[in-house]
């Protein structure tokens, strides 16, 4: 048995008509046309179909533009007026159809006159008039999501009509503003626009409009004029909302002008910091020689001892710019490598010793047994926070003693935690200032005394502490001391991998070198510091200068040497180039050379070509001189160190 076809659904329609016989044949073409099953009802007036329009939805209204209670235009304008939205198809006799027409451009779907139609070309108009209106609902849908609006000037008559959507893009939050009615700000933008497209030229442009209640809102406008088959001149355009682009497009803007200033900024630091740095190299390294010697006694070398102290406040300075710096635009980036925590310990111990040995000061530090030696972390951030916090212990005490103790705090199979104690016998830190002691530029004012600084190392210090998930805290009284307090967690190494060995650093005293050191470096009083500071500490030290990294590489070739300084920036070859080719060198003595990095560049610890590039290790410019001897004993083969 075949299934009966489903049954079409009925198009409503409302035809407003007071003639009964036009009326009737209406309904007898559309019965017959056989193009779907229509629903009619009728009614004799415009107040009629008002009220049945208020009832009902209908999916067009038939209107003859002749009715008792209005005729021609009006009549399509009453029906506009309170349902803008409503499908009109107006009738009109024969010698009406220039209403028709009008009707058309006052909103009407099409017009059909009386007496030209039968029943297809009735219903094929209605129909059509029906799926027109569909596209137009979709047209208007899909322009509501693409916040596009559109609009047609009719100069003649000065008629202007706008879609809905120009209107709610344009319309200003004031209650008092019909939702028909063009915003004033609206109305001067066309004013403009209209008057350039009559005059022949068409508008594809951005520009703005200041709307009450929201501000200034970016909109894209095209407009042309064109001509009707009558010769009529008609303006037409489109106008897209396309703030959230603009603003898209300015946080881009404010982003990568950001983004291009913080490189500006850091390129500047660097740059600085490396120019700064080479000449108080220079100073640094040779008034550590002189100190050294024999020669200079008294107010000399009283002199020659405050030259070497305001370098080294300066260098401080420099150091807390730059790491400041680098926080801020987050470039800090952390380590996991295995190290020896006492070893790091022993060196910070060596480097601190002069300091604590100028000030007549106590030195003590403990590790407890059960403190795990074989760490993995960042030793480099490791040793900048102690070195930040037993720096600042050794300025702010006179007398007494600074100690550095280590404990551990808890530990399983995987990680540690260390409790870090730093400990002074200074001038303690008033209570009122120790809540605001870590924030950046904050200088603790004592009554009797001055101390240098930028007012970062705490600061820098915490942040450093709190981007490893540490914490820091401390205790003081002033006149008796300070305590801080980090802790810091680990991962732990039980047994190293891959024939990895952590080398225990051996005190310069410890040791002397006696073999050959290569230095590669351009310039010239960093030579002669290399050269005094080494042949000073180590008389038996053999030096090679080479003032690039080819002269380096040919010097190889011709000598035999143990360990080579290498500076990363020079002409005709750099550091990064030559000790990438000393890693591929076909001679074995040779590649296996330990090659330290001597540079000023204070970010070198966060460059991965360091290692890239087969770089054993590295010294920061200027240097400590034990911080050196101590880096060159613990890389230099046994054979070239006598004990």
């Amino acid at each position: 048995m075949n299934a009966m076809p489903a049954r079409e659904q009925e198009t409503h329609i409302l035809l407003v008509e007071d003639d009964p016989a036009d009326a009737r044949l209406i309904e007898i073409y559309l019965e017959e046309s056989g193009f779907g099953d229509w629903a009619i009802d009728r009614v004799q007036s415009i107040h009629e179909a008002l009220d049945q329009l208020a009832e009902q939805d209908y999916a067009i209204v038939l209107l003859d533009l002749t009715l008792p209670d209005g005729t021609g235009p009006e009549n399509i304008r009453r029906i506009k007026a309170e349902f803008p939205d409503q499908n009109v198809v107006v009738l009109t006799g024969f010698d009406e159809r220039v209403f028709g027409l009008e009707a058309v451009q006052l909103g009407a779907q099409d017009f059909l006159v009386k007496g030209d139609y039968d029943e297809n070309s009735l219903a094929k108009t209605l129909r059509f008039s029906i799926e027109r209106q569909n596209f137009i609902r979709r047209l208007e849908e899909t322009q509501k999501i693409a916040r596009i609006g559109s609009w047609e000037f009719h100069p003649d008559s000065g008629r202007l009509i706008l879609s809905d959507q120009v209107l709610y893009l344009t319309k200003p939050d004031d209650n008092e503003v019909k939702d028909d009615v063009p915003s004033a700000e609206l109305n001067q933008l066309l004013r403009r626009i209209h008057k350039i497209a009559l005059s022949g030229r068409e508008i594809n442009l951005d520009t703005r409009i200041k709307i009450s209640g929201h501000g200034e809102r970016y909109f894209h406008v095209q407009c042309r004029m064109t001509r009707t088959s009558t010769n009529q001149e008609i303006v037409q355009g489109i106008l897209q909302d396309v703030t959230d682009r603009y603003q898209t497009e300015e946080m881009r803007k404010a982003r990568d002008l950001a983004r291009k200033s913080t490189e500006i900024r850091e390129q500047f630091i660097a740059s600085i910091s490396h120019e700064m740095r080479t000449p108080m190299n220079a100073i640094m390294g040779l008034s550590n020689v002189i100190l050294t010697g024999d020669g200079v006694q008294g107010e000399q070398k009283q002199m020659v001892q405050a030259i070497r102290d305001a370098s080294d406040i300066l260098l401080g300075i420099v150091n807390d710019i730059l790491d400041f710096s680098a926080i801020q635009a987050g470039k800090i980036q952390f380590r996991e490598e295995p190290f020896s925590l006492r070893s790091v310990c022993r060196n910070l111990e060596q480097i601190l010793g002069t300091k604590v040995k100028d000030k007549d000061l106590g030195w003590k530090m403990h590790i407890e047994d059960q403190v795990p030696d074989q760490l993995i972390g960042d030793k480099l951030r490791m040793s900048q926070i102690l070195f930040n916090l037993l720096g600042n212990a050794i300025k702010f005490t006179e007398k007494g003693q600074v100690g550095l103790y280590i404990e551990l705090k808890d530990r399983n199979a995987e990680k540690v935690e260390l409790r870090f104690r730093i400990e002074d016998t200074g001038i303690g830190i008033p209570e009122e200032s120790q809540q605001s002691i870590f924030e950046d530029f904050n200088r603790v004012k004592y009554q009797h005394k001055t101390y240098e600084g930028t007012g970062l190392g705490l600061a820098i210090t915490r942040q450093l502490v709190e981007l490893q998930q540490g914490q820091i805290w401390l205790e003081s009284h002033v006149g008796v001391g300070t305590t801080f307090y980090v802790d810091l967690g680990f991962a732990v190494e039980p047994k190293l991998t891959n024939g990895h060995v952590v080398n225990d650093v051996l005190k310069s005293s410890e040791g002397a070198f006696r073999g050959t050191i290569l230095v590669v470096e351009d310039h010239k009083m960093n030579q002669l510091v290399a050269r005094k500071t080494l042949e000073r500490q180590w008389p038996e030290v053999q030096i090679l200068m080479a003032e690039n990294g080819q002269i380096g590489l040919d010097m190889l070739e011709r000598h035999h040497v143990d360990l080579v300084l290498m500076d990363l920036q020079m002409p005709v070859m750099d550091g990064y180039q030559a000790t990438s080719l000393i890693r591929r060198h076909h001679q074995a003595r040779i590649r296996q050379l330990p090659v330290l990095a001597m540079t000023a560049n204070a970010y070198v610890s966060q460059d991965p070509q360091l290692h890239e590039k087969g770089f054993t290790d590295f010294v920061l410019k200027p240097f400590e001189p034990e911080h050196l001897f101590a880096r060159i004993l613990q890389y230099a083969p046994l054979k070239a160190i006598r004990l």
